[in-house]
């Protein structure tokens, strides 16, 4: 069997351990990438030198397995392989898959991409749905550059995989080789990726770019009002129709079958995607009563209190703003985010202060309040979901804060205006 060369083994290896949750990285070697239209994604020959030893025996089978294993279990590859190859083609069902699993562990581990490729899909003749080769077979195609012979395995894994970080990593995968694929399908996929980790900003982002380069807006708003029309006692319609609206930037034309759907069966994202629409259009206190009513249903959700301290921002109110942040946090401790907004707020106010005083020059008071937006940036750096963002902000703030120089001329002074009570 051929053996690939030690760089393209180097790439195939970081793949395999992307999905298995172990690292993260990018692998992109234009060498690698064939042109699909012409490629068959099952090697051509499937034989081995190993078919002979196919006799139909099986009485022999238990021991050619448990050699095969010793030396597997001590990573003499190279002596395992034979005895595996005919306890998997000699063996039960039972020793079958146990073997042919250990078959293409060996090959991948021996760096034999050639090797693990057919042993994976002719252990995928006898057991299609074996994920362990469907994981290695997936794997390999994807980093090969082949994205329709990977699909159907990571479309197997998904399938078969029913929880946890491997399902996370499998459906990013699958996400991502439907969007190479122009696929509107990644966006399934990656609505569950959201659902699965939440608090993964990089992954929300990922959704909502995803959502802007496969579907239309226009369309797919078109689409759900005629629905709507047609039906406008139906909730599931209005919801749709609703979010489609606001996705689109139709704030004004959000708000008829959202308030539907609230007057129906209220419900968090009913109550969520029409305070985004009334926060859009300015009406910041009707945003913070459908907030409230949203976080009635779901009293532990931080980011409805998040929300609301960000809505209180914009009308200037930084003291119930504070309030709700802290609320954030009592409910989920060390969250990022929570800190990040506070740190908005404390800038927020610096403008709207200034403006009251009716002078926009920066003082040192002013620099000293942009110094307490730093700490809070400082304290979400803390969770690596916002590390990024909090470093971004920091980045943004150094020219606003406090020099040496400041501070020489400035010895003893505190912030002191009341416009800055709240953050004293």
């Amino acid at each position: 069997m051929k053996t690939n060369s030690y760089f393209l083994w180097i790439s195939v290896l970081l793949s395999i351990l992307i999905i298995s949750g172990i690292c993260f990285a990018q692998y992109d070697d234009e060498l690698l990438l064939e042109d699909q239209t012409d490629m068959s994604c099952i090697p051509e020959n499937l034989n081995t030198i190993y078919d002979s030893l196919a006799t139909g025996e099986v009485q022999d089978v238990k021991m050619e397995y448990s050699f095969g294993t010793e030396y597997y279990k001590n990573k003499n590859y190279k002596e395992a392989v034979p005895y595996l190859w005919k306890a998997f083609l000699n063996g039960d069902d039972q020793y079958s898959r146990a073997a042919v699993r250990k078959l293409a562990d060996s090959y991948f581990s021996q760096s034999m991409v050639d090797s693990t490729l057919i042993v994976c899909y002719k252990g995928l003749e006898k057991f299609p749905d074996l994920t362990t080769l469907h994981h290695y077979a997936g794997s390999l195609q994807n980093t090969l550059g082949k994205v329709n012979c990977a699909i159907p395995h990571f479309e197997n894994l998904v399938q078969n995989t029913k929880e946890g970080k491997e399902l996370v990593e499998y459906l990013k995968t699958l996400a991502l080789l439907y969007l190479k694929n122009n696929d509107e399908r990644a966006v399934d996929m990656q609505k569950r990726v959201v659902e699965l980790v939440p608090d993964d900003a990089e992954q929300s982002d990922l959704l909502a770019s995803m959502m802007d380069m496969l579907v239309d807006p226009e369309e797919a708003l078109a689409q759900r009002k005629e629905n709507f029309t047609k039906f406008p006692d139906n909730t599931d319609y209005a919801l749709d129709y609703g979010d489609a609206a606001v996705r689109a930037g139709k704030f004004e034309e959000a708000i008829k079958p959202l308030s539907v759907a609230i007057s129906k069966d209220p419900k968090v994202k009913a109550y969520n995607l029409r305070a985004q629409a009334y926060e859009s259009l300015g009406s910041y206190s009707k945003a913070i009563n459908d907030y409230k009513s949203a976080l009635n249903l779901e009293p532990s959700n931080a980011d409805l209190m998040l929300n609301i301290a960000n809505n209180y921002k914009f009308l200037n109110n930084f003291s119930s703003a504070k309030y709700w942040v802290g609320r954030a946090l009592g409910t989920k401790p060390g969250y990022g985010k929570a800190y990040i907004t506070m740190g908005e707020i404390i800038e927020a106010s610096v403008p709207y202060c200034q403006k009251q005083r009716k002078n926009s020059k920066t003082t040192f008071e002013d620099k000293l309040v942009y110094e307490k937006a730093k700490e809070q940036y400082d304290y979400a750096k803390r969770d690596p979901a916002y590390n990024s963002k909090a470093r971004n902000k920091i980045n943004y703030l150094q020219s606003l804060l406090p020099t040496k120089e400041d501070r020489f001329m400035n010895q003893g002074k505190s912030i002191t205006s009341s416009c800055y009570d709240f953050v004293k």
